[in-house]
């Protein structure tokens, strides 16, 4: 996955991680664990840039 790829995912996870944090101080978020399951996803995304930056 391209370097420019990756930065778009993990831009678009974060729009949608803060999406989720005002639906829950609203009370509208019926599934709690999107939160977590999100934030997993970016740091994952996040590692693998990472990794490709140090040529592993």
């Amino acid at each position: 996955m391209a370097t420019k790829e990756i930065n778009a995912q993990i831009t678009e996870l974060k729009k949608k991680l803060t999406t989720l944090k005002s639906e829950k101080i609203l009370g509208k978020l019926k599934d709690m664990s999107q939160l977590k399951k999100t934030r997993k996803q970016i740091a994952k995304l996040e590692t693998k840039l990472s990794q490709e930056r140090n040529g592993s």
